[in-house]
């Protein structure tokens, strides 16, 4: 039977699939380690499973970020950035910038983080998901200088927020 021999293109998409799956799930849960993405990457990389492979980087640098781990953060967010790009990965191309925005406001690079931010929200098509990094970011450093629209990002962060059910 098929699941007797080498894995197949399938098999190497569910299990790319269920690492990144376990890895996410158990770092947001546990404070797991980033070891299951990391080979969700790697299966996805050797099977040449384009998605998998965006979204594995795209959670390897939220993993890293979110834990304020910026030098390790960096190096997902280069690599997976790249491999997006030259694999039109639209998708979490837009996830790895939106991202990187937070990464740039907690580090202080504001300027860099409106910058970035701002290009990520024009963005058409982009899902309410990928909306919510850029938006705290730029509202962030816009009520920290006493811009105007501040506020109304951040309130447009809310609602995608709590729309999508993420925290």
């Amino acid at each position: 039977d098929k699941w007797s021999g080498a894995p197949t293109h399938a098999a190497d998409d569910v299990l790319s699939d269920a690492l990144d799956t376990e890895g996410v799930a158990a770092a947001a849960l546990l404070g797991g380690s980033a070891e299951p993405l990391r080979r969700s990457l790697a299966v996805a990389l050797a099977a040449g499973l384009e998605e998998p492979a965006g979204r594995a980087y795209a959670n390897l640098h939220a993993l890293h970020a979110d834990r304020w781990e910026f030098s390790a953060a960096e190096r997902w967010y280069r690599d997976g950035l790249g491999y997006c790009l030259e694999h039109d990965i639209d998708t979490f191309t837009t996830c790895l910038r939106g991202a990187r925005t937070r990464t740039l406001e907690r580090t202080g690079r504001w300027d860099a983080a409106v910058e970035l931010g701002e290009s990520v929200l024009r963005v058409t098509g982009s899902s309410p998901i990928n909306r919510i990094n850029p938006l705290v970011a730029v509202g962030l450093v816009r009520a920290r200088r006493g811009d105007g629209d501040a506020a109304r990002l951040l309130d447009e962060a809310l609602a995608a927020a709590v729309g999508s059910g993420e925290p």
